[in-house]
């Protein structure tokens, strides 16, 4: 199994041939220190927190876009800047990560809408959006090409010190 590493530099994405349904909301989560770690992560993310608060990351848009129905939270991605693991990334680099749709509402747009508001409120100048993947992960290939990501080639992971946590990703065009 392998990793698949998209990059998309436009920020256009396919426009859904289907409307949302009217009671899904959208909303930006930010880190602070009453929110440390975004709705449905685990402790995984005090880490990221942390790298936030810490100037581990090269920009401080870290955060996450949040979909809700009837004020429950039914999905998530999550947006990191670039830090020394992903060594391809450039300064304002984004990456778009762990996307996640409850099981009952998928196949509904959540996603693809989740990563358009991400455009929307990210979008500079000079950024590229990443979106890193499995090679037999069909329904994230699927949601790449639907929002306008290329494959920009195959990643490896390289681990420092021993240590699985402190792996780099190189890309491989």
């Amino acid at each position: 199994m392998g990793i698949l590493i998209f990059e998309n530099s436009q920020q256009l994405g396919e426009i859904s041939s289907f409307p949302l349904n009217k009671e899904f909301e959208f909303k930006l989560w930010s880190p602070s220190f009453n929110n440390i770690i975004p709705p449905l992560l685990g402790m995984k993310y005090l880490y990221w927190w942390l790298a936030h608060y810490f100037g581990m990351f090269k920009s401080k848009d870290y955060s996450a876009i949040l979909a809700y129905s009837n004020n429950v939270v039914i999905g998530i991605i999550v947006l990191t800047p670039a830090y020394s693991r992903w060594r391809f990334m450039e300064k304002n680099d984004l990456q778009i990560t762990n996307v996640h749709v409850n099981p009952d509402y998928r196949g509904q747009g959540i996603a693809h809408k989740m990563i358009n508001i991400a455009f929307g409120i990210f979008s500079k100048h000079g950024r590229t959006f990443w979106y890193i993947t499995k090679d037999d992960n069909i329904a994230s290939i699927k949601l790449c090409k639907k929002s306008g990501f290329k494959l920009a080639g195959k990643g490896f992971k390289r681990n420092r010190w021993l240590l699985k946590s402190f792996s780099v990703m190189t890309l491989v065009p």
